[in-house]
């Protein structure tokens, strides 16, 4: 049974097709990449699979459970993560203390219970005790000073971040949307470790980025989108060897006689 599982994705903006009867597969302890051109629709299949927009069509699983709701219903009850293009991270905090966040929610499993006890005064002395597991993450990731500011890092910096605090949720579905960009070579060493953290502990992980050298690296396979179709799926190196992928990215193709 695969950890997630897309079957027959549509979707239409208006007249515009996005995605057209589009299937996915992960197993457990598996990183997909899905890569393709600008357009391709690989955002909008994650914000589909995670509850940010609606499909016309099509169904996503976990395990053998239709997933439906929003996402923070999806990131509880099936303990999906993600991160986003541009992180979405509370500037005013300071690093730590968004992943302190991080771990309250995933705790107390609901915002009210999180609510509740910030009004008692109860989480920080609940959190205590995982003070080192935020340390060793900020460590695994080659986070810099996590107590600075987060409105003084830089925009890689705060990839970074975004992408500890989705790992501190220990989910059994991680998906991440252009983690590497702006990056330094630190920050994407770190990166690329974590999600081969994330697979080891079992989870189904979806990598979307533009660098295909990077995703490359630490992919089981490569999906490639284009025009909101799988047009391939494979090994990284015979992805980005094939027809297919040299058309989308360089617009070559094979002439045969």
């Amino acid at each position: 049974m695969p950890g997630l599982e897309c079957t027959g994705i549509s979707k239409h903006f208006g007249g515009v097709r996005a995605l057209h009867d589009v299937s996915l597969a992960v197993r457990p302890g598996e990183v997909i990449g899905l890569v393709g051109p600008n357009g391709a629709g690989k955002t909008t299949l994650v914000d589909i699979m995670c509850g940010e927009q609606t499909a016309d069509s099509g169904r996503v699983v976990v395990g053998d459970r239709r997933v439906e709701g929003a996402p923070a219903r999806r990131a509880r009850v099936f303990r999906m993560a993600r991160t986003f293009q541009y992180p979405r991270v509370a500037l005013d905090l300071t690093a730590r203390e968004n992943l302190s966040v991080a771990v309250d929610a995933h705790r107390l499993g609901t915002p009210l219970r999180v609510v509740r006890e910030l009004l008692a005064g109860m989480v920080t002395g609940a959190n205590g005790g995982r003070t080192a597991e935020i340390d060793d993450m900020s460590e695994l990731l080659n986070l810099p000073d996590i107590d600075r500011q987060s409105r003084a890092l830089g925009l890689g910096e705060l990839r970074v971040l975004e992408v500890a605090r989705a790992l501190l949720l220990h989910p059994a579905v991680l998906l991440l949307d252009e983690p590497f960009a702006g990056t330094d070579a630190l920050g994407a060493a770190g990166v690329a470790h974590a999600i081969r953290e994330a697979a080891a502990r079992g989870a189904a992980v979806v990598l979307v980025d533009h660098n295909v050298t990077l995703v490359s690296d630490v992919v089981d396979e490569m999906v490639l989108l284009v025009q909101g179709e799988v047009v391939f799926r494979g090994a990284a190196a015979e992805c980005m060897a094939s027809e297919e992928f040299r058309h989308a990215y360089f617009g070559e193709r094979t002439h045969r006689r």
